[in-house]
């Protein structure tokens, strides 16, 4: 189970850098009201990968003190 945790942990790592990309690109060039909606659903996706980073980390603690 640590190897799969292992992978996702390193690819939900990736996916982070690649929204800090999207926002500091913004290719769809929103602005206003409609660049607030999408940092905030960007910000909202990087806080999820980013708990469930940590969770993993804590699930993989937990197996080893096993």
């Amino acid at each position: 189970m640590t190897k799969a945790l292992d992978l996702w942990i390193v690819q939900l790592d990736s996916l982070l850098g690649h929204v800090q990309k999207f926002v500091d690109d913004n290719p769809m060039k929103y602005d206003g009201k409609e660049l607030k909606a999408y940092t905030t659903g960007l910000g909202m996706m990087a806080v999820l990968m980013k708990n469930m980073i940590e969770d993993m980390l804590k699930e993989k603690e937990e197996d080893v003190e096993v």
